[in-house]
């Protein structure tokens, strides 16, 4: 039984795989802007992942442009970081999420542009609470603290000295 060459191509199944101009200056757009490859690609009208990694490969124009818009895809992502940051975080849940955010986004900055690789940096966030009380509960508070210092004190066996 003998096929025809064409028949097999006719049989293939996916999404359309040609590459114009324009749609490469999109990809890289939305790149540049931030946007994943991934989050890219499943919108409808784009090609599968491993035919652009196909195109990558094949054309050097397409790789410098792909490398260009991630360079400036590492930098929205840096701004992100600092804005993750800057951010007013009300729980100690969001902010762990936000940490998480942040390093995942330093760690991509940095593997898309080197330049953000040179120096490693640390994120810390401290979080502070201010407790506002009446001069009449803070002295209440402060005499509560000293009698428990000086029963500590009994127990131990010290005396205190006045």
């Amino acid at each position: 039984m003998e096929t025809k060459s064409n028949e097999t191509h006719e049989s293939r199944t996916g999404r359309p795989t040609l590459k114009t101009p324009e749609l490469c200056a999109e990809i890289c757009r939305r790149i540049s802007e931030g946007e994943t490859m991934r989050a890219i690609l499943k919108t409808p009208g784009m090609p599968a992942w491993t035919t652009v990694h196909d195109w990558r490969q094949a054309d050097e124009s397409f790789r410098q442009d792909l490398l260009r818009a991630r360079e400036q895809q590492a930098e929205v992502w840096a701004e992100e970081v600092k804005e993750l940051t800057d951010a007013e975080l009300p729980t100690h849940e969001a902010i762990g999420r936000a940490r998480l955010r942040m390093q995942s986004r330093q760690w991509l900055a940095g593997k898309y542009n080197p330049t953000y690789a040179d120096k490693p940096t640390q994120v810390g966030v401290n979080v502070g609470v201010a407790v506002v009380l009446p001069e009449v509960e803070r002295l209440k508070l402060l005499e509560r603290h000293e009698r428990a210092m000086l029963g500590n004190q009994d127990k131990t066996g010290e005396t205190s000295t006045p």
